[in-house]
């Protein structure tokens, strides 16, 4: 509100001092060109707020400017921690599968899966088996998943 009264009374005191000016300019033809300067001043005066205001705005959106970069990149690796964690389980839920299909029951399956370059990439599999799989089980576990993967599983029995 102080800033409201503050403009207000810099436009009154304007308009008055290019009032005084032309009650003070003695010829006509001086009295044109004077006109014009405290038409402008007074506009100047009446146009200020609004070039502080579109300062105000650049600083604004120059300080969104600078938050964003780190903004987006908060979410780009939320986005990718998702995206890697949701591959881990899609992996993990094949392998499962793919083992019940060949007669394997796994007691647990543990994907290793990293990002490189954009592209998620495979790098391990841990399959546990159950403490009473045979030695059979165990072979052909590793042949099927390294088959499919094209990654040697370590297989581990449950104890």
């Amino acid at each position: 509100m102080e800033e409201l009264r503050i403009y207000a009374a810099g436009v009154i005191f304007s308009v008055l001092a290019a009032g005084a000016v032309f009650l003070l300019l003695p010829a006509k033809r001086v009295s044109k060109p004077a006109r014009i300067a405290a038409a402008v001043a007074v506009l100047l005066v009446l146009v200020t707020p609004l070039l502080k205001l579109s300062s105000d705005y650049r600083d604004i959106i120059a300080s969104a400017d600078t938050d964003l970069p780190e903004h987006y990149s908060d979410l780009a690796e939320t986005q990718r921690k998702q995206r890697t964690e949701l591959a881990r389980e899609r992996f993990s839920e094949s392998v499962r599968d793919i083992l019940e299909r060949n007669g394997i029951i796994p007691a647990d399956v543990n994907i290793y899966v990293t990002e490189e370059d954009g592209d998620l990439k495979l790098y391990d599999i841990a399959v546990k088996l159950r403490s009473d799989a045979t030695a059979a089980e165990r072979s052909k576990t590793m042949r099927v998943v390294t088959e499919v993967f094209g990654i040697e599983p370590s297989i581990d029995i449950e104890r």
